[in-house]
């Protein structure tokens, strides 16, 4: 005797109508297969969402707004030494490495503010950048 099973589509995915109950998701996938019947949603409720900037060698944004994180991506691990205040006092912040490779640090922008200034020290070679760079932090209004 046969056993004749009937593959039916995953709910949500692809081409069916999603009949979730909000769509505050943080995550949406499947396993990675084309042919894959299973679907999954992830959320950890509605909540809001703090603004990111990047800034890397090849895309130099030059303004800001208050409440921003600027996030400095480069292709190998530095220090990032930076200010909001005219050098007057200054933060060392070690890069942390993604998934793919590239190094990051996270500057949170708190407030209207001269220019956040910032330089790089490469540890691999024990070398500074040897200049600055300079964001202005914008009203938003």
């Amino acid at each position: 005797m046969a056993i004749v099973q009937t593959v039916k589509r995953a709910f949500g995915a692809p081409g069916i109508a999603p009949r979730w109950t909000q769509s505050a998701k943080d995550a949406i996938g499947t396993a990675y297969s084309a042919g894959s019947t299973v679907w999954f949603t992830a959320s950890a409720g509605i909540r809001p969402r703090q603004s990111m900037e990047t800034w890397t060698f090849n895309r130099r944004v030059r303004s800001v707004r208050p409440g921003t994180i600027l996030r400095i991506h480069a292709a190998a691990p530095f220090r990032l030494r930076w200010t909001d205040d005219e050098w007057a006092g200054v933060e060392d912040t070690a890069s942390r490495p993604t998934a793919l490779g590239i190094e990051f640090v996270d500057v949170p922008i708190a407030r209207l503010a001269v220019p956040i200034r910032f330089t790089f020290f490469w540890p691999e070679v024990e070398r500074w950048e040897g200049r600055d760079f300079a964001i202005t932090v914008e009203n938003p209004g």
